[in-house]
Formats: structure tokens, sequence, C-alpha cells
């Protein structure tokens, strides 16, 4: 996604279109000009067909890549950035288990929060449930213990936990009123794990508009998290 909220394929199409249109209107003026002579008529023809065709092609093809796609892939794509931009502290998105083989059963996939790039991820943010325009992210004991360096045992108290949810819910539910109101309703949970559940419409905002809330999400989310990391204890 660049700046302006358009991907390439989208900027390629406009691109493409336009110029077919200057094409077009430049045949006309040579038209009007020779005075519709039948050579040049035959000749615009040909030109015109030229530069229809390239055009044509292109928003075929765009248009059969974007069936291929699904709100699950826009939605691990939108993961997979955010992993990216903080590649010591976020994992994956990957199956829970080590060495899963996908073939022997459904399996479920997170983005991980860890201590470091070397060190045991915490569930942070459900692959899944993407693929229905939900959101869920998670605070729990382990991000604590694991990834933030709070240690085992009574190093993580439930009240710390909750603090941390809440900024995390805190600062989502502003991006989204924000930036996204009327496209989201938030989800209750009865899950101690969850910090905040978010159901999109995702076929109201299409492929573009969703990776784009999924990922300032996932990032706002982390940003609330990480200044809450300590020098990791035993």
């Amino acid at each position: 996604m660049d700046k302006n909220g358009l991907n390439e394929d989208t900027l390629s199409k406009y691109l493409s279109i336009s110029l077919g249109v200057m094409s077009l209107l430049a045949i006309i003026g040579l038209l009007v000009n020779s005075r519709f002579e039948t050579t040049e008529v035959l000749s615009s023809i040909i030109n015109l067909t030229q530069v229809a065709i390239p055009v044509f092609v292109l928003i075929f093809t765009i248009s059969l890549r974007n069936k291929s796609k699904s709100f699950l892939d826009v939605g691990t794509c939108a993961l997979e950035k955010v992993q990216k931009k903080y590649p010591d502290r976020l994992q994956g998105p990957k199956y829970f288990r080590v060495n899963y083989d996908p073939e022997k059963g459904e399996g479920l996939k997170y983005l991980f929060f860890s201590y470091d790039s070397k060190s045991r991820g915490a569930k942070f943010v459900p692959v899944q449930n993407l693929e229905e325009g939900i959101l869920a992210i998670y605070v729990q004991k382990n991000m604590l213990s694991w990834a933030l360096g709070w240690g085992e045992g009574d190093n993580v108290q439930d009240e710390d936990i909750k603090k941390i949810q809440i900024e995390v819910e805190q600062a989502v539910t502003k991006l989204i009123v924000d930036k996204y109101k009327g496209f989201y309703e938030k989800l209750d949970d009865n899950s101690k794990n969850t910090a905040i559940i978010i159901d999109f419409d995702e076929n109201k905002m299409g492929f573009n508009k969703y990776e784009k809330a999924v990922y300032e999400c996932v990032e706002t989310a982390y940003l609330a998290i990480i200044k809450h990391r300590q020098d990791k204890k035993k």
C-alpha cells in the first residue's frame, strides 16, 4: 500500500486507462483533421485496436488476480508486513506447534510476540478468523512472562495483565473510531486472554482497506505492549 492508499495494480490500471483515453482522443483528432478519409479511418481503427487490447488485457488480468484472493490472504499479508517491520519481537504467522504438518490436521496459526528473535513466542494474533473479518488481539500471562521479560511465577499478576489489556483496547479502539467508523463492531469475549476482538465488515471494506485496517490495529497493539518490556528475568 502506498501513501495514497493505491496499490500497484490499481495505479497501473488507472495509468493504462488514461493513456488509452489520450490515444483515443489523438486518433479522433487525426480523423477530424483528415475529414474522415477512408484510408485514415482504416488506419485509425488499427491504431485504436493496438491501444485497446493491452488495456483490456491488463484489466482482465487484475480482475482474475483479485478473484483468486481471499480475506484470509490479505489479513495474513497484513500480519506478515507488521512482522517484517518488527522482526526482533514478532514471529510468524506460523503454526503453534513446532514442525507441525498441516496435512495431518487443520492446526492453528498465530502471529507471535517474543522477547527477541530467538526466544519463545507468546500468542498475539490468531490467523484463521481473519477470513470472516474477525481480528482478535491477545494479551496473556505468557506474553508478559516470555515476551516482555517479566519472568515466571509471581512476577506476573492478574492486575498487570488486565492493565495492559485495557491499554491495548483503548489504543486500538481510538484508531478504529477515528479511521474505520461504520466498518466494524467490537465483540464481547469472556476469555481472560483477549484484549480486544473486532468484527470488520470485510466485504464492505474490500481487500485494500481491510488489509490496512488489520495492519494498523496490530501495529497499534504492538506499540502499546512493547513499552512494558523489561530486562529479562529468570
